[in-house]
């Protein structure tokens, strides 16, 4: 898959704003604040609906504007083109448009066109709590299976109705409210097995993947691994124990009603639910130590980067599309050595297409100019009396 083009209009620091881009290596330069960011922040909303920096659409808006519209341009496999529009307009609907054509539903173009990006924020990833680790395992499977994002939104309604239910404080009738809560954990119980089912099968493959992607970004001999730690654990009455793969969703959907039925007195006097998906954690290993305790700022990042590397190639075996590859100021942390081999393993000739930033374009000289037309370079500068926002793509 490829993005051939973006134009931004009112975007962040972006009136007016068109960008080709080529199917290689794609360098955004320029001094910090200008607006790289946005960029790529800008291709993340025209291929899963919002923004990967935050929750409010609002914040996408340029200063003064009264709105703000993305369009691009992906050429699928068999070189089929897409157009999409992403249009905001405050206190109305945000809409997405594929070929002209309305999306019912923002979610409809998950994994149509699937991305990975890598950002200064995935530092909470490894050091942050569960939440972060949760967000990294929704992203890669919504991309990459159609049924975990069905089993993941229908989770998510029924665990809203239950909390509400848990949440009344002087229900008219108790009867009719422990009969509403049922039918809603029978719900919980059967999205959250095949959520939990999809998330141990993916932890099982990816160990291979991440410990691949780390050779490409570590300079030193380490040996990283993935463990799925669900909540509660299912399996076994001791919380460290492995997940037992051989449970199917039928095991798993029995164990989770056992689990919501035997709590429901303490979900009522905590007004929410307090085991399930919504609470599982990743823990991740460094040489059979936990990076969240013992890995220091330099292997956070470095296990980072190799989880987002790996999240594209196993998200590439499983869709036959290689996903495009955003990567936000990631080679400022690497030395010279590290970030040329970096970049010789993202240029190679079926690495797919990188787009990347840096206000610090040194490491890069050896790609530009370039002979074979794989890979440019966008300087972003400001230009006029105005102070417009400007580029230069060579």
């Amino acid at each position: 898959m490829l993005l051939l083009n973006i134009h931004l209009t009112n975007f962040r620091s972006h009136r007016s704003s068109h960008f080709t881009l080529k199917n290689g290596f794609n360098l955004i330069t320029g001094p910090n604040g200008i607006g790289k960011t946005n960029i790529l922040d800008a291709i993340h909303y025209t291929a899963l609906s919002r923004s990967f920096r935050t929750h409010r659409d609002d914040h996408g808006l340029r200063t003064g504007a009264d709105h703000f519209e993305i369009k691009a341009t992906y050429q699928r496999p068999g070189g089929r083109e897409k157009q999409v529009r992403v249009a905001f307009v405050p206190e109305q609907p945000k809409r997405i448009d594929i070929n002209g054509v309305k999306l019912d539903r923002l979610t409809d173009i998950i994994g149509t066109f699937p991305v990975v990006v890598f950002s200064p924020d995935d530092y909470q990833i490894t050091a942050g709590g569960p939440e972060e680790r949760r967000k990294f395992v929704d992203n890669l499977l919504c991309q990459s299976s159609p049924s975990y994002l069905t089993a993941l939104l229908r989770y998510r309604r029924a665990l809203k109705q239950r909390n509400a239910l848990l949440a009344q404080r002087s229900p008219v009738d108790r009867t009719v409210q422990r009969a509403s809560i049922h039918a809603w954990t029978n719900e919980l119980a059967s999205h959250g097995a095949e959520i939990i089912r999809q998330r141990a099968t993916l932890t099982d493959q990816f160990g291979v993947y991440l410990e691949d992607a780390y050779q490409q970004v570590a300079d030193y001999v380490e040996h990283p691994s993935i463990v799925y730690a669900p909540n509660p654990t299912l399996n076994s009455t001791t919380d460290n124990a492995p997940f037992d793969q051989n449970l199917t969703v039928d095991d798993l959907k029995t164990r989770l009603l056992e689990t919501y039925e035997g709590r429901l007195q303490h979900d009522l006097e905590q007004r929410r639910t307090t085991r399930g998906p919504h609470r599982d954690d990743l823990l991740f290993y460094m040489n059979d130590q936990p990076v969240r305790q013992f890995a220091s700022q330099g292997q956070h990042r470095t296990f980072g980067l190799a989880l987002k590397l790996a999240q594209r190639t196993y998200t590439e075996t499983k869709t036959e599309q290689v996903p495009l590859l955003l990567l936000d100021d990631a080679f400022d942390s690497l030395d010279p050595e590290r970030t040329e081999a970096f970049i010789t393993y993202l240029t190679a000739g079926s690495a797919g297409q990188t787009i990347a930033t840096t206000a610090h374009p040194r490491g890069f000289e050896r790609l530009f100019p370039d002979p074979d037309g794989r890979h440019q370079n966008i300087h972003l500068h400001w230009d006029g009396p105005e102070g417009e926002l400007a580029a230069i793509q060579t």
